[in-house]
């Protein structure tokens, strides 16, 4: 039996509270649908204040973490819980990877509902430090997502200049220019010297936590790569 991902925490009660702040940062597992229980009055209250902004979104891979963000900007005195036990299991779902659709997902819908969430009315200066901060990341962990597309060998893309075309019409020109210099690098570098020096910098990087994040990468980039539906369908 693989387990790729487990939210229970064994130091923490059945039901605790969440930080707001991990909530707004969108850290730890707070992300994953699975975990997420919407207030439906709440929510309904949310898609009325905030309809030009969710409209935009509409259609946008991640479109649950923005709805999420927007009903705790908006209502701070909301109670985040997380259940910290086993509720279900998912099966691994198996796909075929593109630079494409990783591009779309970790760079251009992440940048949209960044932007769109600086521009919600209700936001602290607090809060907005931490978006700001987490936009600056986005690059940098497109970039990374692009390279273990090639470390582990599932370097897939439809077209060369459709890439070129793809990362200069929907990213800003110089964010653009970095991820394909970064395109062109990997056609060049062989798979194995790729994979030393991403496992290498995975060691350096997260030390005693390193063996864990490293097995949940090979399950992404081993197994979870053996289909052949899209990730963007």
């Amino acid at each position: 039996k693989i387990v790729y991902f487990n939210t229970i925490k064994k130091n923490q009660p059945k039901i605790h509270k969440i930080n707001f702040k991990n909530i707004i940062g969108l850290r730890s597992d707070n992300s994953f649908g699975s975990v997420l229980l919407f207030n439906n009055v709440v929510l309904k209250k949310v898609f009325n204040e905030y309809q030009a902004l969710i409209e935009k979104g509409v259609g946008s891979q991640y479109i649950h973490t923005f709805l999420y963000q927007l009903m705790f900007l908006k209502y701070k005195d909301l109670e985040i819980l997380k259940f910290n036990e086993k509720i279900i299991d998912v099966d691994l779902h198996y796909y075929k990877y593109y630079v494409e659709d990783i591009f779309e997902l970790y760079y251009v819908a992440r940048k949209k509902f960044s932007d769109l969430l600086l521009l919600c009315g209700d936001m602290e200066n607090e809060y907005r430090k931490i978006i700001i901060s987490k936009d600056k990341k986005i690059l940098k962990n497109a970039i990374k997502e692009i390279v273990c597309l090639k470390a582990f060998n599932v370097f897939n893309y439809f077209s060369f200049f459709g890439c070129f075309k793809l990362f200069f019409s929907r990213a800003k020109f110089i964010d653009a220019l970095i991820i394909f210099l970064f395109f062109i690098i990997l056609h060049v570098v062989p798979t194995s010297i790729i994979k030393y020096f991403y496992k290498l910098f995975i060691d350096l990087k997260y030390k005693k936590e390193s063996k864990l994040i490293w097995e949940n990468i090979l399950v992404v980039y081993t197994k979870m790569s053996r289909g052949d539906r899209r990730l963007i369908c």
